[in-house]
This record gives structure tokens, C-alpha cells and sequence, in this order.
């Protein structure tokens, strides 16, 4: 009876398939992959897999003989029933694969009889400038658009309004943060990375790049909750100015949930670093769940501003605020016009005084003679004796006080006549006021003649002048007093 024997074919999506032949039980063969780089720049990172069914065979041993730090770990796929053995490798200063160079190296054994396919898929591979492999399709190098210039019309002047860069379309997102610094030589900087949208992944890369004359890269720092550092993360060079971070665990059925600062890049600030903003770009982001299947990433850029930042502030148009005129109505205080009090002038009629010729207190006593004249027959002339005293008029005693001029019509004493009387006459009576009368009509002589006409006539001249002297002396007196 023959020997059983296993029949060995190899696939991939990078490599040709090739048919190994047949392999006796227990026997052992090479699988075995060599890479040339595509141009001039070197190999930074990548990821392989073999998947292959371990009834059939056993993995005897795998190595990458020109990557030093490779990371390979092997488990079993929970829905194919296959085995996985994968590996992966990162180094920002890159893998020198010019001349092509063994790759990856794996020695089997058969274990069964049968047909056994070993598959061998690269799932990613970056170089300096390109991504050759992304979740296992193969990529072209990019080719610059040709440049077409056209003719430039000077633009009207636009005031753009700063624009918030919108979150990506993407299961699962990395964001670099915002910090800022003095621009002192040595200033320690930490730009936390975080993940803001996680729907449970496994492990993953992104590669950080920055101004390496400006900062330079001292450490990361991990959170060991969220994003453990993987086992076959590169070593940190401080002259580099790239980075590709590892995280997760290529090992682990359980997912790492959960959002927030998944690592922080702990920069130093250069000599000579002038002020400004400086760039962290994020790329390369690989994430893939526990199953190894790629998740959907995107990331999101960060910066670092060192010194003032420098703010272009749209001018803000600020609406004048029109303050309504508050119309109080006027509070039209009318003019006091008080009346104005008018004093009259006080015009006094000037106080003048009439000479007040006011009667004699007394009336003037005008005495008769003692003895009536005796009319002696023609042979002497009658003797008219003149009363003893002057009549005394007194001044009145007090100025009489006279708002309105009292004019004082003047006390016209009729001159009192005293009719001399005859021997034969009537009785003379000492009242001057009344009239000097006989018993009969003529005077006091029944007969009266001429002498007794003259006499009286005399005696009435004597009583007028006495009476004109007394007035005079009163008006002479009030203008001496006034």
C-alpha cells in the first residue's frame, strides 16, 4: 500500500500561487517570499498572514530574515475553522529593499494526507511615500495630475468665514488634539491622540508626522485601557520627523471599547523654534477588529502653536444699537410768570397843605366898647375908642394830619358891624357873631342921621382889617410850620 501523501498548493494576493507538489507525511518544506520595492523608497510597515488548515499541517517555524523587530503571532479563526498565523512590522526609518530580499520565511510539516492550500495574503505595506498594499488590495503609485494653468482672473476679495472642519464619514476615527507652548528651547509638549469614535476594534497603526526642526519626538505615552502599546512597536528616534504608533493587541479576543485619549506624543521643543503654528498630521491609520477584519477609519489632523497664536479676527460687524429715543413728553415747565408785582409807584400826592385857615379857636373877640361912643352933638367930633386888645388868634396847636389834602375852605367871618349906638339907642350885645340891633328897624335910633352912619362905618373898616390881620398871621404861620 502507498505511503499517503499531501498535496501542497500556495496562493495570495501579492505572490503568484505555485504548486509545492506532494509531501510525504511528516515531511517538512519551505513557503518562502522575497520583496523588491517598487522605486527608490523604502519599506516602512506592514502586515502579512498565513491561513492554512492545521489538520493538514503544522507551522514549524516563520521568520522576516531583513526586519529585525517583526511582531508574529499565530491563532485559530472562529468562523473559518483555519489557523492564522500573522505578522506585522513598523520602522519610521524604514527597511532598504532596493535589491530584492527574503521577505517572510515559513517552514511546514505535513501532518495528513489530502490536499492542503496555503494562502498567504499581504494586508498592508507602505513605503516613504506611497501605500503599495491597503487592506489587501494592491495599489498603483500615485501619478501627480497634470498641471493645467489657467488663465487667473484676479478674484473678487472674499471674507471667508472660518470653517469647521466636518467630522469624517468613518466607523471608527482618530483625532490629533490642539496645544499650545512658549517657544522656549526644551519646553516639554504633549499632543493627546484620541479616539472619538471606537465601535470595538483589536489593534491598529497610524503614523504622526511634524516639523522635526521645530519639535522632536521624546516619547509616547499610552493608555493601557483603551490602547496598549503592541509588542512590535518600533523604537523612537529622535531625529526622525515620522512616527507610526502601534496599538492594541494582535492576541486579544476581547475588543477594546470605548472613546477618549488613546495615546499622547510627547514632544521637546527645538533650538532656534521661532513662534507659529506647527502641523501633526495624521495617516496611514490601520484598524482592524479582533477577527482581523479592517474597520473603516479616518483621521483627523492636530497642531501645535508655539507663542502667541496668531488670530485672524473677521472684523465683527456689530449691528449699531439705535437706543430708541425715549420720548418723554416734554415737561414743558410754563414760565412762572408770576404778575409782576407792579408797585405802583407810591405816588403820593404831594402833601399839600393849604394853608389851613381855620377859624380861631376862638372866634377874635371883638369887644365892644365898654361904653358905647357917645355921639356929642356936631360940636366935637364923635370919639370912636378902639377895643382895648388886639384879638388873639392862636396857630392850631398840632399840624392836622391830612391824607387827602383837606382844603379847608377859608372861614370868611363877616365883618361884624357894630352899629355905635346913641344914647337913646338899644342895649349892644358882646356876641360878634350876631348883628348889633335897637328895638327898632333903624339901627338903634328911631331917627338916625348921617354922623351915626359914618360912625359905623369906621367901626367897620377897624373889624375888616383886624379880620384880613388874622388871617394873614395864620397863612404865615402854617408856611412857616409846612
Amino acid at each position: 500500500t502507498a505511503a499517503p501523501k499531501l498535496h501542497v498548493t500556495t496562493t495570495s494576493n501579492y505572490y503568484p500561487a505555485a504548486d509545492l507538489g506532494d509531501k510525504a507525511i511528516s515531511e517538512k518544506f519551505n513557503v518562502d517570499y522575497t520583496l523588491q520595492q517598487p522605486d527608490e523608497n523604502k519599506i516602512v510597515s506592514g502586515t502579512w498572514r498565513f491561513e492554512y488548515d492545521a489538520d493538514k499541517v503544522v507551522l514549524t517555524n516563520v521568520e522576516m530574515p531583513n526586519v529585525s523587530d517583526a511582531y508574529i503571532n499565530t491563532y485559530v479563526d472562529s468562523e473559518t475553522g483555519k489557523t492564522i498565523t500573522m505578522g506585522t512590522f513598523s520602522d519610521v526609518n524604514g527597511y532598504d529593499f532596493a535589491d530584492e530580499k527574503d521577505f517572510v520565511k515559513a517552514e511546514f510539516q505535513a501532518l495528513n494526507g489530502g490536499e492542503e492550500e496555503i494562502k498567504f495574503v499581504v494586508v498592508d505595506l507602505i513605503n516613504e511615500e506611497w501605500v503599495i498594499v491597503e487592506n489587501e488590495v494592491i495599489k498603483d503609485k500615485p501619478q501627480p495630475e497634470p498641471t493645467t494653468v489657467e488663465p487667473t482672473t484676479e478674484p473678487e476679495p472674499t471674507t471667508a468665514e472660518p470653517t469647521t472642519e466636518p467630522a469624517p464619514d468613518a466607523d471608527f476615527i482618530i483625532k490629533a488634539g490642539t496645544v499650545k507652548a512658549e517657544p522656549a528651547a526644551g519646553t516639554t509638549v504633549k499632543v493627546p491622540v484620541e479616539f472619538t469614535k471606537n465601535p470595538g476594534y483589536g489593534y491598529g497603526y497610524v503614523r504622526a508626522t511634524w516639523d522635526k526642526n521645530a519639535l522632536i519626538l521624546k516619547n509616547v505615552e499610552y493608555n493601557d485601557s483603551l490602547a496598549p502599546k503592541q509588542s512590535s512597536a518600533a523604537p523612537i528616534d529622535s531625529t526622525s520627523d515620522t512616527y507610526k504608533v502601534s496599538f492594541g493587541d494582535m492576541m486579544t479576543l476581547d475588543p477594546f471599547n470605548g472613546t477618549g485619549t488613546a495615546f499622547t506624543l510627547v514632544f521637546e521643543v527645538a533650538d532656534s523654534t521661532a513662534a507659529g503654528d506647527y502641523a501633526i498630521t495624521l495617516t496611514e491609520d490601520e484598524v482592524y477588529t479582533t477577527e482581523i477584519e479592517t474597520i473603516n477609519s479616518a483621521v483627523i489632523n492636530g497642531k501645535v502653536t508655539l507663542g502667541t497664536e496668531p488670530t485672524t479676527a473677521e472684523p465683527t460687524t456689530e449691528e449699531p444699537t439705535t437706543v430708541e429715543p425715549t420720548t418723554e413728553e416734554p415737561t414743558t415747565v410754563e414760565p412762572t410768570t408770576e404778575e409782576p408785582t407792579t408797585v405802583e409807584p407810591t405816588t403820593e400826592e404831594p402833601t399839600t397843605v393849604e394853608p389851613t385857615t381855620e377859624a380861631p379857636t376862638e372866634e377874635p373877640t371883638t369887644e365892644a366898647p365898654t361904653e358905647e361912643p357917645t355921639t356929642v352933638a356936631p360940636t366935637e367930633e364923635p370919639t370912636t375908642v378902639a377895643p382895648t386888645e388886639e384879638p388873639t388868634t392862636e396857630a392850631p396847636t398840632e399840624e392836622p394830619t391830612t391824607s387827602e389834602p383837606t382844603t379847608v375852605e377859608p372861614t370868611t367871618v363877616e365883618p361884624t358891624t357894630v352899629e355905635p349906638s346913641s344914647a337913646t339907642g338899644g342895649k349892644s350885645t358882646g356876641d360878634s357873631t350876631g348883628d348889633s340891633t335897637g328895638d327898632n328897624g333903624n339901627g338903634g335910633n328911631e331917627g338916625g342921621n348921617g354922623a351915626v352912619q359914618t360912625g359905623n362905618a369906621s367901626m367897620a373898616i377897624i373889624i375888616l382889617l383886624v379880620l384880613i390881620s388874622a388871617t394873614g398871621a395864620i397863612y404865615f404861620a402854617r408856611k412857616k410850620v409846612k
